[in-house]
């Protein structure tokens, strides 16, 4: 099971089906044990691939940095 920080996991728990985004490592371990101990099951991983929506850029130029 290879379950990354990002992918979105759809989950059949116990018969309802819920979709959540991993944001921490303590969450795959969280869903890691409850599939070995409980009646859940992993229907689908996703790893989107991500856009940028916005970047910091540079204020100064390499000159300007100098002065």
């Amino acid at each position: 099971m290879d379950i990354r920080v990002g992918d979105k996991i759809t989950l059949d728990c116990m018969g309802d089906v819920k979709t959540i985004i991993i944001t921490t490592e303590q969450q795959i371990e969280q869903i890691k044990e409850n599939v070995t101990t409980y009646t859940n099951k992993i229907l689908k991983i996703e790893r989107p691939k991500y856009e940028v929506v916005e970047e910091k850029k540079e204020l100064l130029t390499e000159e300007e940095k100098e002065f």
